[in-house]
């Protein structure tokens, strides 16, 4: 009887906690940035996609499973004193070695510069070197500017970290093995 309520443990805990991990393996997390004009060329993607003005992102971030499970959260993503422009639909695409891998689709972005993606993608690579996320434009004011193009086109965010933070610490010291 031990044996039993052992082995039937053991499922619950594969069922709610280890099988799930283990199958929902995070390949990629990052947090994601406003990007703009001054940005230099990031990920081999081109630098006349940049956005010709400069975006700032209040929270953003994103984790890719290597299922293909994709979930991002922005929020504020707009241009200072103009908003999102008139941008009303955006995806975002995972570079490997500066070529696009995979693309979401595309979702709403609201006019406080919001969104929420929540998708399972083909194409995630068992390989990826120099990994990034870029969030692009694919409608403004209601009309597609081109979901698929290759690369995208104008991406407003990238992931990336910014040293400006007053929450800013010091890593710990020592051999991180011990």
């Amino acid at each position: 009887m031990k044996i039993m309520k052992m082995f039937g443990w053991l499922i619950v805990g594969c069922l709610f906690y280890v099988c799930p991990n283990a199958m929902g393996q995070t390949v990629f997390s990052g947090q994601l940035l406003g990007a703009g004009a001054s940005d230099p060329e990031l990920g081999g993607i081109l630098a006349q996609n940049q956005a010709p003005v400069a975006f700032v992102v209040t929270s953003a971030s994103v984790t890719i499973a290597a299922s293909g499970k994709w979930k991002s959260t922005i929020t504020g993503l707009v241009v200072p004193t103009v908003g999102t422009g008139g941008i009303t639909q955006i995806a975002e695409a995972l570079v490997c070695g500066g070529k696009i891998v995979a693309n979401t689709e595309s979702v709403a972005l609201s006019t406080a510069g919001n969104a929420k993606i929540k998708t399972t993608v083909t194409g995630i690579p068992s390989r990826c070197v120099a990994p990034a996320v870029f969030v692009y434009v694919t409608e403004i004011d209601g009309v597609s500017v081109g979901l698929t193009s290759t690369p995208p086109t104008q991406y407003i965010a990238v992931t990336g970290f910014t040293t400006s933070s007053s929450t800013d610490s010091d890593p710990p010291e020592g051999n991180p093995e011990k």
